[in-house]
């Protein structure tokens, strides 16, 4: 099979699930398209109350390829329902459990099996591009209306929607990097990424703008070792790059300075933004809470201790240890700390290996699960914002990258080509 023909397989029709399948399909569309939608729980979990009937039906009657991490997946979720045994909360932990857990794992396992080729590809992309189209143009909408962030509508706050923006930005440059340049079809891509960037921006969130950096610099380290490219394009992509660092750096700067009011200058300002930020303090007294019980924690939850740490700094936004890899220390001990970073390493593992494939219809896919990856943990490191509707977009991406993935690398294994020979997938 060449790769250009894998490059428009068509799902089976012969399979006598495909119609019940196609209400799965319509119902991860729709889940797709509110996700970023604020007061949407209803639908979304009506979405995967669907999804997770038909696709195992589905996965009964014609499983799909053995799915990729299934172990360290299992370590995870094992250690983290085993924290209620210990729990100071164990109501609270719960309710975090079902929404983070259970449902993320519904979502990667359903976006797994119904990601069957480019024809599933091409449906999850236009309805993101879309959604993020609407969203974007909402909030941007809703800024000039009332000269701030205004959570009271159907965007989420500054940390949440910009953390979407950080999620959505790997997929974007994908979508871009299929699309080419001129091609009417894909203008949808094009049009969302000032969107988002604008978007994101009015949030004046500031790590958003490193961790924009840092998508950029490894997608593009990544891209340039798979293609075959002349010294005249590499250095036009590398000043693309360039730019693309400079003004993000610019952006951050600026951010910086709208933090807090002038006083003795723009450089002074973005100094005072850094001394004054309260992350030292806090990551200080989480981890001082962690060595009290390093190897259980208190329970799942980052907010398991939110009034111990409201109580410590007199403010209601302080109530979490402001990273990641903290706060699954203070739910579930330093075990579970390893069990996360497993799951991560797991993942990147899976995403690396479709990287190394030598067919661009494969190892597309794997750069941006690698880049992906990249934007989480630089944006987690101050913040723990992959939850509820971010962490379901990363594992629906997840599901997505390592479905098409790994039915792809059979049929393309049949026919090694050079990168230079191929095409990326439209």
């Amino acid at each position: 099979m060449s790769s250009d023909h894998l490059l428009t397989l068509k799902r089976p029709a012969t399979n006598s699930s495909m119609n019940v399948e196609r209400w799965a399909v319509i119902a991860a569309s729709i889940f797709l398209f509110i996700l970023p939608i604020t007061h949407t729980v209803a639908l979304r979990l009506l979405c995967l109350v669907v999804m997770l009937s038909v696709v195992a039906y589905a996965w009964w009657r014609n499983p799909p390829p053995s799915i990729p991490c299934k172990w360290p997946l299992l370590l995870w979720a094992s250690l983290c329902w085993a924290s209620l045994l210990w729990s100071i909360e164990p109501n609270y932990s719960f309710g975090e459990l079902t929404n983070e857990v259970g449902y993320t794992i519904i979502t990667y396992f359903a976006f797994y099996y119904l990601t069957r080729s480019q024809d599933d590809w091409r449906i999850w992309r236009t309805t993101l591009l879309t959604s993020l189209c609407a969203i974007s143009i909402y909030a941007i909408y809703n800024y000039a209306k009332h000269g701030t962030w205004w959570t009271a509508g159907r965007v989420g706050d500054r940390n949440a929607y910009s953390t979407y923006v950080t999620l959505m930005m790997p997929f974007l440059i994908l979508a871009i990097t299929q699309a080419g340049i001129g091609l009417r079809k894909h203008q949808l891509s094009w049009l969302a990424v000032p969107l988002a960037l604008i978007s994101g921006y009015l949030t004046l969130n500031r790590i958003m703008w490193p961790t924009l950096i840092i998508v950029a610099v490894v997608f593009f380290v990544l891209y340039w070792q798979k293609t075959l490219i002349d010294k005249r394009s590499r250095r036009i992509g590398i000043a693309a790059l360039l730019l693309i660092c400079t003004l993000s750096a610019a952006q951050f700067w600026f951010v910086s300075h709208q933090k807090i009011v002038p006083v003795e200058g723009a450089t002074t300002n973005v100094q005072q933004s850094f001394s004054s930020d309260p992350r030292l303090s806090i990551w200080s007294y989480g981890i001082s809470r962690a060595a009290e019980r390093p190897l259980t924690g208190y329970g799942y939850g980052r907010g398991i201790l939110r009034q111990d740490f409201r109580d410590r700094f007199g403010n209601p936004l302080f109530w979490h240890g402001h990273n990641i890899f903290l706060n699954y220390t203070l739910e579930a001990g330093i075990v579970g700390s390893i069990a996360l970073l497993v799951l991560f390493a797991a993942i990147a593992r899976e995403f690396w290996k479709l990287y190394r494939s030598p067919n661009s219809a494969v190892w597309i896919y794997g750069l941006w699960g690698l880049t992906m990856l990249a934007a989480v943990m630089a944006k987690t490191m101050t913040d723990d914002i992959i939850i509820r509707e971010n962490s379901l977009l990363f594992w629906a991406f997840t599901g997505m990258i390592l479905g098409l993935g790994q039915r792809a690398k059979a049929p393309i294994a049949e026919n090694h080509q050079r990168p230079s020979d191929q095409r990326l997938p439209q």
